[in-house]
């Protein structure tokens, strides 16, 4: 038969009535009438002896000031209590009484309408009560324990005769785990209120508190683990902070405060761009799309910081923050050996140069060799000094050795160093190589496809074993450099011409870095030469305000600068060298450039004049009619133009264009 009242009449309670007195009189349960669960309750009733007749004054009363002080139990009087005060409140009005059961069978709880309390305390249904069967036979809370599901039981269901008169239902409550842990029971003596809205009011309240314990284990745990991880984080030798997604610092160990130069206080909750002002956070963006996130700490004294964040994901892969490893660079004992230019020193537009400075930034915060590839005169030196400022041995030496540069027999010594007297001609004090040198910073290789083979396999030895032998001595010095190497040349295909040792090619090629030839980079020529130009202009030239034509810029662009950058850079200081006025135009280009544009000018129409106005006049409405989308904006004109705002303004100027 069902388990839940759906409806009652005088016919099931005349039923249920005799079904009961067969009870008491013959020991019979008639499964035929009864429910399921109160069949199953009564035969447990006469198993455990349990007299129909007898009042419930044998009934368990607990002392509930010492129920409360167990654990468990004062846990679930805590969590619970507002939830039940909301309930008893509810049903007060309506002529119920509800109690709150614990896992034993306990009542620990109880409240309602004061009339139907008063009623309740002579069968002993009070605080500290039991309601087990074995103690008060069949009711709602005990079958809802036993069976851990929703029960109700009414009038002559009841096993024991004193409690005929009432109705009752019960919801059970369950942890995370789905063990059942508590009993909500209402009760009154009207069946015809305990209405399906009756049970969503009582299960609506047993899902609020098992929320509540939900929100209290997952903070326990936390609670656990902050404390675990503020212990760990205490002991460990490494300064270590935690930042949230987004940015805020969560925790900070001792170690860290110290490098950092601040306090806990000041830090906890704090933004790391409050605790080091965004000026002097090199790269402040937080990269929620990459797993680790390095940054370069400056603080107010010009004192760098490397941090290494790495971040901290959920088992459903969601993204709680980032830990953060701190490292002081090493210091550098003097300036003689040290990296000068940075990141910031390269000027560029082009989407070619923008990938390869992303992959050289990247590079900068490993210890991997770098392998710089490009054509003479494009800048690698300028990516090598650039990725080590970069990186956290921003304060160690740079050492920069020209491969192609060293006498063969020489190359060695200077590499490796040696000992006193190893070989004629040897200082007697000895010298340390270009690898010792660059302990705790960086070793720069320039032209290393021009060096000599049998040098090739000494440096893959030092590569692979991390140290290094000086000639004429025995001692193995332990090397704690990064390697950076550059070539202008195709050394796969010095591979295969047998000039370049293939182990050693794919020794130094982890991470490429390809410099693409200033031919190649679009407008940057003309960003590069107003650089040149505001550098040298008052170093080299008498002149101020110098004016620059647009024939003279359209011709550089057209120019295909074999010598890249560096042709560039010398050309200017020529020009500026020769200047015998304050504008410079097409005839101040070197000769050897007018030539190659006049070849290379044959496509263009005849009328020359007409050309250069033709396309002053395209430029000027281009320019028009993108500050006009940009709403007069000069920063986002400029990047939609794909030029600077320095070079904006100068077209501005002089197309006479108003704004």
């Amino acid at each position: 038969m069902d388990n839940y009242i759906t409806s009652f009449d005088n016919n099931t309670l005349y039923k249920n009535e005799k079904v009961w007195f067969n009870l008491v009189e013959n020991k019979i349960v008639d499964r035929d009438v009864l429910r399921n669960d109160i069949a199953a309750s009564w035969e447990r009733c006469i198993n455990s002896q349990v007299d129909p007749l007898k009042r419930n004054s044998g009934n368990i009363i607990y002392d509930l000031r010492d129920m409360l002080e167990q654990e468990k139990n004062n846990l679930l009087f805590k969590i619970a209590e507002p939830f039940m005060k909301n309930l008893y409140e509810v049903i007060k009005p309506l002529g119920f009484i509800a109690m709150l059961g614990n896992e034993d069978g306990i009542n620990i709880d109880m409240g309602g309408n004061k009339k139907m309390m008063s009623i309740a305390e002579k069968i002993n249904a009070v605080k500290g009560a039991s309601f087990e069967e074995k103690y008060i036979g069949t009711n709602a809370a005990s079958i809802c324990s036993v069976e851990k599901r929703v029960a109700q039981v009414t009038y002559y269901e009841h096993y024991k005769a004193n409690m005929h008169n009432w109705c009752c239902s019960s919801v059970p409550i369950f942890n995370k785990e789905g063990n059942m842990i508590a009993v909500i029971n209402v009760s009154n003596m009207d069946t015809s209120k305990h209405t399906p809205l009756l049970i969503s009011l009582i299960a609506s309240t047993a899902r609020l508190i098992e929320m509540k314990f939900k929100l209290y284990d997952a903070n326990d745990i936390y609670n656990q683990n902050y404390w675990f991880l503020k212990e760990s984080m205490k002991k460990n030798p490494r300064a270590l902070l935690f930042l949230d997604n987004n940015g805020c610092i969560n925790h900070i160990n001792e170690n860290a405060v110290e490098m950092l130069g601040v306090s806990t206080k000041e830090s906890i909750g704090r933004h790391l761009s409050e605790v080091f002002d965004k000026k002097y956070i090199k790269n402040d963006k937080m990269d929620v799309g990459s797993n680790v996130k390095n940054i370069i700490l400056e603080d107010r004294n010009r004192n760098k910081t490397y941090l290494k964040l790495s971040k901290i994901l959920s088992s459903d892969k969601y993204h709680l923050g980032y830990v953060g490893i701190i490292e002081q660079p090493v210091k550098n004992s003097g300036n003689h050996h040290k990296a000068k230019y940075s990141f910031e020193d390269i000027k560029y537009n082009c989407s070619k140069m923008d990938k390869e400075i992303k992959k050289a930034k990247r590079a900068a915060y490993n210890d991997m060799v770098v392998f710089i590839n490009g054509e003479s005169g494009t800048g690698k030196e300028l990516f090598a000094q650039a990725i080590h400022n970069y990186g956290k041995r921003c304060n160690g030496p740079f050492i920069a050795v020209n491969c192609g540069a060293l006498p063969r027999e020489l190359i060695q010594s200077e590499l490796f160093g040696y000992e006193k007297g190893a070989f004629t001609g040897a200082k007697k004090e000895g010298q340390p190589g270009k690898f010792q040198l660059a302990q705790k910073g960086t070793l720069f290789l320039d032209e290393i496809g021009d060096m000599p083979m049998e040098l090739q396999a000494n440096l893959l030895r030092v590569l692979q074993e991390k140290t290094v032998t000086p000639l004429g001595s025995n001692e193995i010095i332990e090397l704690d450099v990064r390697i950076i190497t550059a070539t202008n040349k195709d050394l796969l295909l010095e591979v295969e011409k047998g000039n370049f040792r293939e182990d050693l090619y794919y020794r130094i090629s982890g991470i490429n870095i390809d410099v693409p030839p200033l031919r190649e980079r679009g407008k940057d020529v003309e960003e590069l030469f107003y650089k040149f130009l505001d550098k040298y202009a008052s170093d080299v030239c008498e002149y101020k305000n110098i004016k620059v034509t647009d024939e003279f810029i359209r011709a550089l662009c057209e120019y295909k600068w074999p010598g890249n950058v560096r042709e560039l850079e010398n050309m200017v200081i020529s020009i500026l060298n020769n200047l015998e006025d304050s504008c410079i135009g097409v005839e101040d280009l070197p000769a050897k450039i007018l030539k190659c544009i006049k070849v290379e000018g044959n496509t263009k129409p005849e009328n020359d004049g007409m050309y250069l106005k033709s396309l002053d006049s395209t430029e000027m409405i281009n320019i028009e009619q993108t500050l006009k989308r940009c709403n007069n904006n000069i920063s986002k004109s400029a990047k939609s133009l794909g030029i600077t705002r320095a070079t904006l303004y100068r077209k501005i100027d002089k197309y006479k264009i108003k704004i």
